[in-house]
């Protein structure tokens, strides 16, 4: 099974205090958030819930963690709480059935957030959110 880093996800309370340390300190440049909830382009760079950094390869996304996240995305794990690790895979259906194997919960969001990407989130043994992207 092949994978790539496709991003992580850092939770962070200030976000335009924090995008701008990374640009200042690290010489990253932040991006217009392309993403959003049921597709579409997101272009604001002055959000105060989230940033996003891409270099080509790999992406740091910073979001603002908030109490109703899950509620109102319905998704029954919170992706921002903590953070989270983002892996691109050649076939999704591959990590499903393995996590099947395991007896591991997973949330198969579809294509919700990342327009072209059909998605999956799941816990790992630490408790850890993993998203698991195919490009589709």
């Amino acid at each position: 099974m092949g994978w790539r880093l496709h991003h992580v996800n850092i939770p962070v309370q200030n976000i335009r205090e924090n995008a701008a340390f990374y640009t200042r300190v690290l010489g990253m440049e932040e991006e217009p958030f392309p993403y959003q909830p049921g597709g579409g382009i997101v272009t604001d760079k002055s959000s105060a819930t989230r940033a996003f950094f891409d270099d080509g390869r790999c992406q740091v996304h910073m979001s603002r963690p908030t109490q109703r996240f899950s509620y109102d995305n319905h998704l029954f794990l919170h992706p921002t709480v903590g953070g989270h690790l983002a892996i691109n895979v050649d076939d999704i259906e591959e990590v499903k059935e393995a996590l099947r194997r395991e007896d591991v919960p997973f949330e198969d969001a579809g294509t919700w957030a990342l327009e072209g990407f059909y998605q999956i989130y799941f816990y790992d043994t630490a408790l850890n959110v993993v998203e698991v992207n195919q490009k589709r």
